[in-house]
């Protein structure tokens, strides 16, 4: 694993927390911080995963759906047992996670083609 790649993580997984936080804490309607503390807890697992773990299985889009659809699910079963978010977790994670991957999309295309090589194994 390339030593940039890895510092490249760090930064977005930053920025992903810093756009996902904020909207699980606005859209849970009862106990905002065990929401934002589920919350955190998936993304620590997930956010990785979809870095490091699915590039090396898949191609780029197959990597990015599976990976996106990983995240989702797994944050939001973590939202609807710990977050006390039964009936909400899912949709506050598709939410947060498509609100995330929109924005990361932007930035990401503004990071230019070394991870694009990376990512596609070129």
């Amino acid at each position: 694993m390339h030593a940039a790649y890895v510092s490249l993580w760090r930064w977005i997984f930053v920025l992903a927390l810093a756009l996902e936080l904020p909207l699980v804490f606005f859209l849970a309607k009862q106990r905002r911080g065990r929401a934002v503390l589920a919350s955190l807890a998936a993304n620590a697992i997930t956010h990785p995963a979809l870095w490091f773990f699915w590039p090396r299985l898949m191609p780029y889009t197959a990597a990015v759906v599976c990976g996106e659809l990983f995240a989702v699910g797994a944050e939001g079963l973590a939202l609807a047992t710990l977050g006390g978010q039964r009936r909400r977790g899912f949709l506050i994670a598709l939410a947060a996670n498509a609100y995330s991957y929109a924005l990361g999309e932007l930035v990401m295309r503004g990071i230019g083609p070394a991870l694009w090589r990376f990512w596609a194994g070129r």
